[in-house]
């Protein structure tokens, strides 16, 4: 492999010249690698999902898949590993056209993943692909975090009074809607 400022060369053949011709050639190249970063990534949740299956690390002899990851000398880390596997599981589950997924950074899927639902995938897909990375965390945070107070409420009993008959709810005045 040969290295200079202009060419990076592999097995005598050139990949690509590094020099931009302008600031939207150099924007449209890092578009172009992020979008095959993006790609690798879901090939590689592929595969790995494949060998997770049908236990390709244990015939590797391997005792584990984590061990399996971090002995190959991969580029990426168990962690990542699992990242991508969730990925490509994402991909399969929700459905999502090929062509639109790759373009969305798989970090933004990961981000989305803890509110996705059957209803709500084109919604948050869109998100994804206009949103900056900040303003998607924050909307998945706000989302969660309504979620969380829901899963964590006590269900208020509700039963009729003894003395005049009417229904009484027991539950906290702050969680009653008073509108």
């Amino acid at each position: 492999m040969t290295n200079n400022a202009s060419t990076i060369v592999v097995e005598g053949t050139i990949i690509n010249q590094l020099i931009s011709l302008d600031e939207n050639d150099n924007r449209d190249k890092l578009r172009t690698y992020d979008r095959n970063t993006n790609v690798t990534a879901l090939v590689i949740g592929k595969l790995l999902q494949e060998n997770i299956e049908n236990e390709y690390w244990k015939k590797l002899g391997y005792k584990d898949f984590k061990n399996f990851v971090g002995e190959e000398q991969f580029s990426f880390t168990a962690r990542t590993a699992y990242n991508y596997v969730e990925l490509w599981r994402l991909f399969v589950k929700w459905n999502v056209e090929y062509d639109r997924f790759i373009k969305i950074p798989y970090s933004k899927i990961l981000t989305i993943s803890a509110v996705l639902n059957e209803a709500n995938v084109d919604e948050w897909i869109a998100k994804a692909e206009t949103l900056s990375r900040t303003d998607l965390e924050y909307e998945v945070k706000e989302v969660k975090s309504v979620k969380d107070k829901m899963e964590n409420r006590k269900v208020p009993k509700v039963y009729m009074c003894a003395k005049c008959g009417k229904w009484k709810i027991d539950a906290p005045r702050s969680e009653i809607c008073e509108c």
